[in-house]
């Protein structure tokens, strides 16, 4: 039974999802050592709470733009001292404004986990 659409690959809805499809592969390595920049941006973000929030923000807060800062760089190497045992109790102190909810209780948890 035909539903009117031709077998095959030379279908152009065929074509044109498969043309999607490759799009949408990440690109192979060249060589077995060479990294994409997509790989060394999960890396990055892997080995670094920071670099996890330089690249998440726009996710979790696409209406404010994320400029980095001394504080909440401080945050985030501390919070990676939790995470390694390094320190057993954080307190962290910042006014009103200064993203210590966001980086604390979303990205950090996000990161770890």
């Amino acid at each position: 039974m035909s539903l009117g659409v031709a077998e095959g690959p030379a279908n152009a809805y065929d074509q044109c999802i498969d043309r999607l499809l490759r799009l949408l592969e990440p690109p192979q390595p060249s060589g077995t050592d060479a990294l994409t920049l997509r790989d060394q941006t999960v890396v990055a973000a892997e080995s670094s709470l920071m670099a996890f929030i330089d690249q998440a923000w726009d996710v979790v807060e696409p209406s404010i733009a994320f400029q980095s800062n001394w504080h909440i760089e401080a945050m985030a190497a501390h919070l990676e001292a939790v995470s390694r045992g390094e320190i057993q109790n954080l307190l962290i102190n910042i006014p009103p404004g200064g993203a210590k909810s966001l980086v604390a209780s979303v990205f950090w948890p996000a990161w770890e986990w």
